[in-house]
């Protein structure tokens, strides 16, 4: 073999395992189910009502239930909006929903955020949604918690749906790492 054969080959196999790590370290997005996790499993499957009107983020199309729309509680973080490709609904107080999953995402060293997935009961349609729900901190807020080796520590703000009791939002949660 050449010796520039040699060399385009090395530089070939080193340009591949730099694409690889910043792949796996930055655009990947890993997953993991957290759904029989505090305060999750408290919820999933349950008939709940939102407690205050919502934005309903969805595709301006007339089949736009069949695709899943994101649910903002503050419309301060909606953003812009391109109108013609997208519509903001106000979705009720009262409104009945359930909520069918939830995630863990992890985008390379970006971060972690958990989101839920359900569906709203409208009068017109059953709505796939979903929404962000939970905050990954780097300490615990909660004093005389025991810390728990390979978890995340999640705090969360009040919920958009009506819970039994009044929910605590000091209160540290542990939730798995994702590797």
């Amino acid at each position: 073999m050449k010796t520039i054969t040699i060399i385009l080959i090395i530089i070939t196999c080193l340009a591949a395992l730099v694409w690889a790590w910043f792949y796996f370290n930055y655009f990947k997005i890993q997953v993991k189910d957290v759904s029989n996790e505090l305060p999750f499993s408290t919820i999933i499957n349950k008939k709940l009502v939102l407690e205050r009107d919502v934005y309903l983020i969805r595709n301006n199309t007339s089949e736009f239930y069949n695709s899943i729309s994101t649910i903002v509680d503050d419309k301060n973080i909606i953003g812009a909006i391109d109108k013609e490709a997208t519509i903001v609904n106000v979705i009720k107080k009262g409104t009945p929903l359930t909520i069918t999953e939830t995630k863990l995402h992890k985008k390379g060293s970006i971060g972690t955020k958990s989101i839920i997935k359900g569906t709203l009961h409208t009068k017109e349609h059953d709505i796939l949604f979903k929404q962000s729900w939970g905050t990954n901190n780097d300490n615990v807020i909660e004093e005389n918690v025991k810390i728990i080796e390979n978890t995340n520590y999640y705090t969360f703000k009040k919920p958009i749906w009506k819970t039994e009791k009044e929910f605590d939002v000091n209160k540290t949660y542990f939730l798995p790492k994702i590797r």
